[in-house]
């Protein structure tokens, strides 16, 4: 029978938003975290869409208000962490408003190198500068909702539909995860969840300037940066390990060492904390000599 549950078993969020954006004018997104894989799994059909409001969570916090409720065991300390996130000083909103563009610039810098990915990050520019993708941070607590509301042209009897759920706007989100949403028909169903987004989008703070500045600081927009300085940054995070110098003490008897031996010794230091067990084979460090000592041991 059919049904509206969507669990991305039997089928996925991601081919129930699709057609929905193709039959909407405008959307309204109340997801956790900006994932650039979400975008990616709908970017042909934001091409045909007017306006995305994304409202996206608080992501400066490591734990969430419950966990701190039942850290201390007492209702008046999730009382008090609720009123304490509602009447955040403007400093405590800028950090927020930080962490979460420090949290979209790492996750740009780990955005595959392709022509679809670079592709993906001006269409996003290009949206926000024509005023069809627009994004706010929810700072007053965290926000834990996922809702994907869709409003249909006019002239239609139904006046839009939404999906609620678990789901958050990623790839995983929309595909792999085990999630549960569920269809929401009805216009009075409608209008209600547009008045909750609308009450939330009033109360979060502007995103859209760090976003392009994250998005135009990005490799995919920054002309100004030339092959091969990106081929210097990507070689420099390969090889930042063996680049930094180990804290090494020997002792004060310890012979002198030839450059390339010491070389040895700092890379062999750096794989014993992480293997706790080496072996050193370079020229001058004694090999020959233990080599020959072993053959004489099995000699006797």
């Amino acid at each position: 029978m059919p049904h509206d549950i969507i669990d991305n078993r039997e089928s996925h969020l991601a081919d129930a938003v699709r057609p929905l954006l193709d039959q909407s004018e405008r959307a309204h997104f109340a997801v956790g975290y900006f994932f650039l894989s979400g975008f990616k799994a709908i970017a042909s059909e934001l091409e045909k869409i007017q306006e995305l409001r994304l409202l996206i969570g608080n992501t400066s916090g490591r734990y969430t208000i419950e966990q701190l409720a039942e850290a201390h065991s007492s209702v008046q300390s999730l009382q008090q962490q609720q009123r304490a996130a509602v009447f955040l000083s403007p400093q405590q909103r800028a950090q927020r408003l930080a962490a979460a563009e420090r949290l979209l610039r790492e996750r740009l810098e780990r955005l595959d190198q392709t022509d679809a990915d670079q592709a993906l990050v001006r269409q996003l520019a290009r949206m926000v500068r024509e005023s069809r993708l627009k994004v706010r941070v929810y700072t007053r607590g965290r926000l834990h909702a996922k809702a994907y509301i869709f409003d249909y042209p006019a002239g239609r009897f139904e006046r839009g539909i939404a999906i609620v759920g678990s789901s958050n706007l990623s790839l995983a989100g929309l595909h792999d995860n085990t999630e549960l949403n569920v269809v929401v028909h009805g216009n009075a169903n409608h209008e209600q969840l547009c008045r909750w987004f609308d009450r939330l989008w009033d109360e979060a703070e502007p995103f859209e300037q760090r976003l392009m500045r994250q998005l135009e600081a990005s490799w995919a927009l920054n002309d100004s940066v030339t092959p091969y300085e990106l081929y210097l940054k990507v070689l420099y995070h390969l090889t930042k390990d063996r680049l930094e110098e180990p804290d090494v003490v020997l002792p004060s008897d310890f012979p002198p060492l030839a450059d390339f031996q010491w070389a040895a010794v700092k890379s062999a230091l750096r794989v014993l904390k992480l293997r706790n067990g080496v072996f050193i084979k370079v020229v001058g460090c004694g090999e020959t000599r233990i080599c020959e000592s072993a053959v004489a041991n099995d000699s006797q």
